[in-house]
């Protein structure tokens, strides 16, 4: 058997009792309807089947069946009293929650109109058994229709061959059949577990490496900080479990992988730590100072005459900074359980969405308010005064050449602002070899600027007291809201240290005749080493790391590798890649909300971002501050990376765009000039048309 990564579930008659026909035969034999009982139970069955499908909510269905039936009653106290009758399964959840912390992916599938879902969401917590889930309403299609079936394994990027599905009815089973997933019909506790265990002991045991990031323009030196101590005791501490990674570098691309088993398990932790209210806080309180803290020392020893200090003091500084750096990273780790949290959080407003209909706002736009925060940080600064100098300024910025000369003699003032605002916040948006903020680029986000329109809109005030949300559904969003703040503070507070390093990394290179960048491609033993004296770099031999170079971090022993050789034995690790038929498309996590078609653009770096157009889809590994302009002009945005609090998804429900992130493999598939469609709201980007 092929090794198992996704494990998908029925809910009714398996993980939960069927509440259905025994609520209906109550509700005939209450309203005397048991000579039309057959009549009554074909008309439901029609209209359930529209329900399901989402072509009418389960209080139209009741309704119109009241309607035609003569009976005075609530719909919405129907569908509340049918719930009652929905009991779990205790002993199959308890499997499927297992199945979920040995690492595989479990999943529900499952036919319910909205209106009943959301009661059901009302009494169960789904994320404590399920990865995530699919209802019929929600894709327009029904068990055991095949797309639905399709739809979940395109959204796990799995084979039919790794799937398992388990429903208790037999004619379910046959198009997941058909399309080569495994199946289960469950009858008893037993033929769940009987099969079990003929599966593979350990999922994933053919890739035990998890896929993060490919990013351009990383070089080896201050991100290996980074990941050494995600791997150290400081994330033993926090999280239970050091996260070994593998790194590559090919020809200026970075990757990074991470250990499946430690990455799920940090991340189980991290979430645990943040659901506690005062731990949470406490927690994203901490990694602010440690951030500001690393601001502070870098601007204290950085700002000044660097040729004049001797060359071990320079690297012993270098050191203090290294230090409070990795720490910082350490302890914003815990932005990477914004996914979780956000399964979490729109499965909370979906219980308010009638509520959220009344103030203007739908699921996306709701929680975008919700987990906005108002504390001030560089990036903040920066938008509001783009902001103003748009609205000051753009009209005169629009039409014809202006450079920095014309803004000098025609907008003197505007002038004088830039040039105060560069002196002291340039570094913004440098990453980690920069360039610069620059005034050209400036002028033209001013002139890409959107302007805002003055209107109310329902505050984080509004939308708690509209939907009356419960302490801990409430402490969900002030969560996020927290890491949406640590982690602009903490982006901020990089961009400044590697701003202010490459001073650092200039001056060695000119005190031992190495040109900066091979400064950074050297490993943090052999910097030591070099400004210690004891020893010096053939500069091929950097070349050479340049071309090729990757690092095994395990937490005990780190393996270095350079080359051909290097290559070979991590292509070997990783496994070889089966050959795939061409993808149709792919799939990621909701962002903002929208659907829209266009051309796409896959932008690597800064300099790329001239070809993106109005209307087109900006595809990137992940975007950052310096993007702005492109991003405005875009009809959408997917990113590789990301989830809930990164760059990419702030923005983007800030200025209402649709928006898919954590797709893993979007700059892989997605090509310049391809049509492709992106629908948000479930997660997909489509390819519609490859082009030339």
């Amino acid at each position: 058997m092929s090794t198992i990564k996704l494990i998908i579930f029925d809910l009714s008659g398996v993980c939960f009792s069927v509440e259905e026909p025994l609520y209906l035969e109550a509700f005939i034999k209450k309203h005397k309807l048991e000579s039309q009982k057959g009549k009554f139970l074909k008309r439901y069955d029609e209209m359930l089947k529209r329900a399901e499908r989402g072509q009418m909510s389960g209080i139209e269905l009741w309704g119109i069946l009241l309607k035609e039936f003569g009976v005075e009653a609530s719909p919405a106290m129907i569908i509340k009293e049918m719930m009652d009758f929905k009991i779990p399964n205790v002993k199959v959840l308890d499997v499927a929650k297992k199945l979920k912390n040995d690492g595989y992916t479990v999943v529900y599938l499952t036919n319910y109109n909205k209106d009943y879902w959301d009661e059901i969401l009302r009494r169960f917590d789904f994320n404590e058994w399920f990865s995530w889930g699919v209802v019929s309403y929600e894709i327009g299609f029904r068990k055991p229709e095949k797309e639905g079936f399709e739809y979940v394994l395109k959204k796990s990027k799995v084979k039919p061959k790794e799937a398992v599905f388990i429903d208790d009815l037999e004619a379910n089973l046959q198009e997941p059949k058909g399309l080569g997933i495994n199946t289960i019909c469950f009858k008893t506790m037993e033929s769940v577990t009987k099969f079990l265990e003929t599966i593979p002991k350990e999922p994933l045991k053919e890739s035990e490496w998890h896929f993060i990031t490919k990013r351009s323009s990383i070089p080896p030196l201050t991100v290996l900080y980074k990941l050494l101590a995600l791997s150290g005791e400081l994330s033993k501490k926090l999280y239970s479990v050091s996260v070994p990674s593998l790194l590559e570098w090919r020809n200026g691309k970075f990757h990074w992988y991470v250990h499946t088993v430690e990455f799920n398990k940090s991340i189980k932790s991290a979430t645990s730590l943040l659901s506690d209210p005062r731990k949470g806080r406490l927690h994203i309180e901490k990694a602010a100072r440690c951030a500001e803290k690393l601001k502070k020392l870098v601007k204290g020893f950085y700002s000044r005459d660097l040729s004049k200090i001797a060359t071990i003091k320079l690297f012993s500084e270098y050191n203090k900074v290294i230090s409070i750096y990795s720490e910082g990273f350490v302890l914003g780790y815990v932005t990477w359980c914004s996914q979780t949290l956000q399964s979490r959080a729109l499965e909370i407003l979906s219980k308010y969405e009638n509520r959220l209909v009344g103030i203007g706002l739908d699921r996306s736009s709701a929680l975008a308010v919700l987990i906005s925060h108002d504390k001030k940080t560089s990036y903040s600064v920066k938008d509001s005064m783009f902001d103003r100098w748009a609205k000051e300024y753009q009209s005169r910025l629009q039409a014809g050449v202006q450079d920095e000369s014309w803004v000098k003699d025609e907008l003197p003032l505007l002038h004088g602002e830039i040039c105060q605002f560069l002196r002291k916040y340039e570094w913004i948006g440098y990453d980690y070899i920069g360039p610069v903020l620059s005034y050209t680029e400036i002028l033209e986000a001013i002139r890409e600027r959107k302007l805002k329109r003055k209107q109310r809109s329902a505050s984080k005030k509004d939308i708690l007291k509209t939907c009356a949300l419960k302490k801990d559904e409430a402490n969900i969003f002030e969560i996020i809201s927290g890491l949406c703040y640590i982690k602009d503070f903490r982006n901020s507070s990089e961009d400044f240290v590697h701003y202010h390093l490459d001073r650092l990394f200039h001056e060695i290179g000119r005190r031992f005749d190495i040109d900066p960048m091979q400064v950074r491609y050297l490993w943090p033993n052999e910097l030591r080493l070099l400004t210690e004296g004891c020893a010096t770099f053939d500069e091929d031999y950097i070349l050479q790391k340049m071309k090729y170079c990757s690092v095994i971090i395990d937490g005990t022993e780190n393996t270095c590798l350079v080359g051909e050789e290097g290559q070979e034995k991590v292509e070997k690790m990783l496994g070889v890649k089966e050959a795939v038929e061409e993808p149709t498309g792919l799939s990621g996590v909701c962002a903002s909300s929208g659907k829209v078609r266009g051309i796409v653009k896959v932008i690597e770096n800064y300099e790329q971002m001239d070809k993106l157009k109005n209307g087109d889809i900006l595809v990137a590994g992940m975007t950052s501050p310096r993007l702005m302009a492109a991003i405005l002009r875009a009809g959408a945005i997917v990113t590789d990376d990301g989830g809930l609090t990164c760059h990419a998804a702030i923005i983007a429900r800030e200025i209402r765009k649709p928006c898919i992130v954590g797709t893993k493999i979007a700059t892989k598939i997605l090509k310049d000039g391809m049509t492709v469609e992106v629908d948000a709201e479930r997660g997909i980007v489509s390819i519609i048309n490859k082009g030339s």
